[in-house]
């Protein structure tokens, strides 16, 4: 079998730049955004695509295409979709920059109020690329550190360009801004300087913390490839997202009041939840991680039977699966309900599981997670 401890493999054979362990990368990514994201009552809240393990895998496998673009499943990032639809060296070149040297994107929001933040080795590749953009068309927007090249919202048809990050399909300009070794992009000038403010950020909540923890608890570090930060409200599919979502606060103690009341009113099935992550990740074989994050590891526990069961009971199509399940104690006595589904016989460029939850989940039909009365 091809996948001999893969995950492992791919960390030794990217040298000299080593793959980020397990969660590190995610959590890097989740950094970048600012701690208010949370209270984002959207069903998911970020997006996070691992370009350094793509294209470890995609050199694994031989890939064509310079990484494993059919295990993408996770594609709403504004940054990614340039990349899928033109070669690799097309979109280098309008980039100014090596896809070798972006560790991972990560975005929030939809079109055309998208936000985007691109990981890269370090400040200073972040600082080079903004220094040759502004060497071509992009000039200061706004408070210091915000470059664009044009009007916000502007539509500019000739300066489409398939493959060119830079602009949109209607040819609008774009704006970004460096924090850290992360570039800010969006096509909202305002959106870019709303990131590089300081404050606290995503990583640190303690529901995004404790579910970070358990990502890498329960597998073992494996390397995520992709994943999603979800709200409350992942677990209603067209329901009333006022009706469950925690309102307009970080403060963990207005957050568990609130949860305790959703709990009282939720009756049988997945009992609510704060948020969570769900993740593809590469271990010797490919697994969905879904982990969702409670107050009590009580609670996590019931929910982790119920979430194994409806697994069983409406995504057998997915193919065969390994399914291990498990608790954990996490920051701010919060615990985590954590779920794997492991990919039987499933080579490293595709993970089946992963790709069955999003095509479930786009069509409104995801109910593993679904709050309140089990899934018929």
């Amino acid at each position: 079998m091809r996948s001999l401890c893969l995950a492992s493999a791919l960390v030794l054979a990217s040298s000299p730049v080593a793959l980020a362990a397990g969660a590190d990368a995610l959590s890097d990514a989740f950094s970048k955004f600012p701690q208010v994201i949370v209270t984002n009552p959207e069903p998911v809240q970020a997006y996070f695509v691992n370009m350094e393990a793509l294209q470890a895998i995609g050199q694994h496998i031989g890939s064509e295409h310079g990484f494993a673009h059919q295990r993408m499943a996770f594609g709403a990032i504004g940054a990614v979709k340039p990349l899928t639809m033109a070669s690799v060296e097309t979109w280098e070149g309008n980039s100014g920059i090596e896809l070798a040297k972006v560790r991972y994107f990560a975005g929030m929001g939809v079109p055309p109020q998208m936000i985007s933040v691109w990981g890269l080795n370090d400040e200073a590749t972040v600082t080079g690329l903004l220094e040759a953009l502004s060497d071509a068309d992009f000039e200061p927007v706004g408070s210091a550190g915000v470059i664009g090249n044009g009007e916000p919202m502007a539509a500019n048809l000739r300066a489409r360009q398939i493959g060119n990050p830079w602009r949109d399909e209607l040819g609008r300009a774009t704006f970004v801004g460096q924090t850290g070794n992360g570039l800010v992009q969006s096509g909202i000038p305002q959106a870019v300087e709303f990131f590089l403010k300081d404050g606290e950020n995503a990583s640190d909540h303690p529901v995004v913390a404790t579910a970070l923890g358990s990502l890498d608890a329960i597998t073992n570090a494996g390397l995520v490839v992709q994943a999603m930060l979800i709200s409350p409200t992942f677990g209603l599919q067209g329901g009333d997202f006022g009706s469950i979502a925690l309102s307009g606060s970080t403060d963990m103690s207005e957050l568990r009041s609130q949860l305790e009341a959703s709990l009282k009113e939720a009756g049988q099935g997945i009992p609510p939840y704060f948020g969570g992550i769900i993740a593809d990740v590469q271990n010797e074989r490919p697994e969905l991680v879904m982990t969702l994050i409670y107050s009590d590891c009580e609670t996590a526990e019931t929910a982790t039977h119920l979430i194994e069961a409806r697994w069983q009971g409406t995504m057998a199509d997915s193919g065969a699966a390994a399914i291990r399940t498990g608790t954990r104690e996490g920051v701010d006595g919060l615990c985590a309900a954590a779920v794997s589904v492991e990919a039987q016989n499933a080579e490293p460029d595709s993970n089946p599981h992963a790709k069955a939850m999003f095509n479930a989940f786009m069509k409104r039909q995801f109910n593993v997670l679904q709050i309140g009365e089990s899934a018929q």
